[in-house]
């Protein structure tokens, strides 16, 4: 896993704190949004993903009273999560948006692309 950096990894190390200019919680080593509050606003449609050149991070925009702008890292994800944000990515059309016209250009560590469909060759 050293694409995913090069520290130590296992469940439960890290802690969750609010920060002072969103209120949302981050991770208090690596600053990501956390996972729970990803999904929801995905779901709720309240957010826009700027994908990476990275196949672990994505960078979530949530407008609002005070914009949320924050990057996550899937690595947070348990597996019951990482199956909810596959599913949101496969509902047509998308309940959330993407800056990148086709989604994901380098899709996420734990998913791959089976559908190419409207993808420009």
């Amino acid at each position: 896993m050293h694409e995913l950096g090069p520290w130590k990894y296992a469940p439960n190390l890290d802690g969750w704190d609010r920060t002072r200019y969103d209120n949302e919680l981050h991770c208090n080593f690596c600053g990501s949004l956390h996972p729970d509050y990803v999904l929801s606003v995905m779901a709720s449609g309240k957010c826009t993903l700027r994908p990476t050149d990275k196949n672990y991070k994505v960078y979530v925009d949530v407008p609002g009273d005070h914009m949320t702008s924050g990057k996550f890292y899937f690595q947070h994800f348990n597996e019951e999560q990482k199956k909810r944000f596959i599913q949101l990515y496969n509902i047509k059309p998308l309940p959330f948006k993407f800056t990148y016209p086709y989604g994901f250009y380098v899709m996420p560590y734990f998913m791959e692309r089976t559908d190419d469909v409207g993808l420009p060759s």
